[in-house]
């Protein structure tokens, strides 16, 4: 189940395609890594529906905290160039990879840390959004801008 290009074949014309959109969709937590305080997480988009859908550009991403699912700190900086649109079929993946800063890097009272659950993601022109759960002991700054995102690729990003 591999995610097709808009390079790759298909039945129909990528403008004949609908976009992917949260009924379509089921969202991940893919990997985790760290590197020089930075924090990279892949987001994998699932299309769980039974026809293909499309996905181009960036999605919404902001860290959430509480029952409530508030948002901390700003959304997040979009980053990167998008390279067309991404064509999933019927169990196809499309990944995304965001990056924030340990909050331990920062000077507490500039960062203010917060405890986050999770992040909320829009789909690339999407207005519902998925909720996917972070480890536990996962924090953010609430204070400053430190979330980036990156454009929609075909795959699983691995």
């Amino acid at each position: 189940m591999v995610a097709m290009s808009a390079g790759s074949a298909s039945a129909e014309s990528p403008a004949a395609i609908p976009q992917c959109n949260v009924n379509s969709l089921s969202l991940s937590l893919g990997g985790e890594e760290g590197a020089a305080s930075h924090i990279l997480r892949t987001l994998l988009f699932t299309n769980v529906s039974g026809s293909s859908c499309s996905m181009q550009g960036w999605p919404g991403v902001s860290f959430v905290a509480g029952d409530d699912g508030h948002q901390v700190g700003p959304a997040a900086e979009r980053f990167g160039t998008s390279n067309g649109p991404v064509i999933l079929a019927p169990g196809g993946v499309a990944s995304v990879l965001t990056d924030s800063r340990s909050p331990d890097v920062y000077d507490p009272n500039v960062c203010q840390p917060t405890d986050v659950r999770g992040f909320r993601v829009y789909a690339p022109n999407d207005t519902l959004a998925l909720f996917v759960p972070l480890p536990a002991g996962s924090r953010a700054c609430a204070a400053i801008q430190d979330l980036s995102v990156y454009p929609v690729q075909a795959g699983s990003g691995n």
